[in-house]
């Protein structure tokens, strides 16, 4: 199992599958980071729930942040670290354009 995001109404009509990190990664990794520095959206992504723009603004927001304590963490190896700043920045890279889109629609789960 594994935890994604799917927009399915973006400002091109296209969807938008975004892989986020298996169920184990997310469980040992992104979780604990997140609840760590109290991100919501973050947490919640393994339980799921439906993303319209303001969901997706606070998602890219959270990452974000939860970006910049990556590096500094002392609970995880260097090769979590990496990895973990990697994905949030593709995860990042591929969402950012779809925050400025009114319309938007997604889950992620």
């Amino acid at each position: 199992m594994s935890v994604h995001l799917m927009l399915t109404k973006t400002h091109n009509g296209e969807e938008i599958n975004v892989p986020i990190a298996t169920e184990s990664f997310f469980s040992r990794v992104w979780r604990p980071l997140a609840e760590k520095h109290s991100l919501f959206y973050v947490v919640e992504m393994q339980s799921g729930y439906d993303i319209e723009q303001k969901e997706l603004i606070k998602i890219t927001e959270e990452l974000k942040v939860m970006q910049t304590h990556v590096m500094p963490s002392h609970e995880l190896t260097n090769n979590e670290k990496e990895f973990l700043s990697e994905r949030i920045a593709h995860v990042l890279n591929r969402l950012e354009k779809e925050t400025q889109y009114s319309d938007v629609k997604g889950w992620v789960a």
